[in-house]
């Protein structure tokens, strides 16, 4: 695998300091609206994102973690396409759940490992694109999305085969994203 580590800055910024890349979230339902979590889980509760480093593996570093994160022979950072809009690099979607793709200005360490970057900071540049994420494969083919439903802990798509106007709940997810992150939130085809 080709691995090229960019030098860390030595104030590193979120402001210009690497590059501009694509990435996906999930996104998930909490009392102070939605939320948009990394594919396993990780939150971003704001507009920028410092990563820290949670392997649970202590020979991997011998009983403490890393000072520096991203690390080489580590899983730890913030993931991303490297290759522009090529989303197929990042980890697939949960079946039936929305996903939310955009860019982010990444910052601090990079490391490229193949098609996708890992980085120690990131911040939502925008627009982020709300997609109503992977049809399960028992849905009828030609259905559409018709409601999106808040489950406490997730947002689950309900598809349907008959004509759908405006999804309410939608809009709610959409305006909730862009107060929370401050960029524009637009929608894929629903």
């Amino acid at each position: 695998m080709d691995v090229q580590l960019a030098p860390p800055a030595v104030e590193p910024s979120l402001f210009g300091d690497g590059p501009i890349v694509w990435r996906r979230w999930r996104v998930v339902p909490s009392r102070s609206g939605a939320l948009l979590t990394g594919l396993l889980g990780f939150p971003w509760r704001g507009p920028s994102l410092e990563a820290r480093c949670t392997a649970l593996d202590p020979s991997t570093h011998r009983g403490h973690y890393h000072r520096v994160t991203p690390a080489l022979g580590c899983t730890c950072g913030i993931y991303a396409a490297a290759d522009g809009l090529d989303s197929s690099v990042l980890p697939r979607s949960p079946w039936g759940e929305p996903v939310v793709e955009g860019f982010v200005a990444l910052g601090g360490r990079v490391i490229r490992e193949g098609h996708s970057v890992r980085a120690s900071q990131a911040l939502i540049a925008g627009p982020l694109i709300v997609r109503p994420g992977r049809r399960h494969p028992g849905v009828r083919p030609g259905s559409r999305p018709a409601r999106l439903i808040d489950r406490g802990d997730r947002y689950r798509v309900k598809w349907s085969s008959k004509r759908v106007g405006q999804i309410e709940e939608l809009a709610v997810l959409v305006a909730s994203l862009r107060a929370r992150y401050r960029v524009d939130v637009l929608t894929a085809k629903w």
